[in-house]
């Protein structure tokens, strides 16, 4: 299978690196900028880190091409930032997403599973709270409970740093315009 990496920090490019050594005959290739490569190449796959907008173009020479390349983005950001929504990227588009920070098993298990499963963030673009598991990935002091829907400090060890956790979490809500309590100075409830 022939992967092709859009990433200038190469971050996806060592991920899926690594990943191969599960699968060998998976074959990374590092896109050089140009449509030519692609055409020329028999690609499966194309993973794209959408944190650049540079990228996001490159895919879309991409789709120019062929409107159902498999693709995978790949951001921090948690709005599709190149469709309106789930319905339309699954009826015009042959894509699905992943949140970062990623997991070699999240990527891995997206590719392996790309046909016979929905996309994991299908329809959860405008329901924050169902992302939340994975947006708190990126927080070492705070862990989300879904069951009691508060995002907790986790008191791992005693520093000022959770302050700064602390205030993302908060404008990423505000962001969102999810509502919430703040509980204990530290805890967070959302309503």
């Amino acid at each position: 299978m022939n992967i092709l990496v859009i990433d200038k920090d190469n971050d996806i490019f060592n991920l899926l690196t690594y990943i191969t050594s599960m699968e060998s005959n998976w074959n990374i290739i590092k896109y050089n900028h140009t449509i030519e490569q692609y055409k020329q190449s028999d690609i499966d796959f194309v993973v794209v880190d959408f944190s650049k907008k540079e990228n996001e173009n490159m895919l879309n020479e991409i789709i120019k091409v062929n409107k159902n390349q498999k693709t995978i983005t790949i951001s921090e950001r948690l709005d599709c930032p190149n469709v309106d929504n789930c319905d339309l990227c699954l009826e015009q588009y042959n894509r699905k997403r992943l949140i970062k920070p990623i997991r070699p098993k999240d990527l891995y298990e997206t590719i392996k599973k790309f046909s016979s499963e929905q996309c994991k963030y299908y329809n959860s673009i405008n329901h924050i709270e169902l992302l939340l598991p994975d947006i708190m990935k990126r927080f070492y002091y705070y862990i989300y409970d879904n069951t009691t829907k508060t995002i907790s400090y986790n008191n791992k060890e005693e520093n000022s740093l959770y302050l700064k956790e602390f205030l993302d979490i908060i404008n990423i809500l505000n962001q969102h315009s999810v509502k919430y309590n703040i509980l204990n100075n530290t805890d967070i409830e959302l309503v």
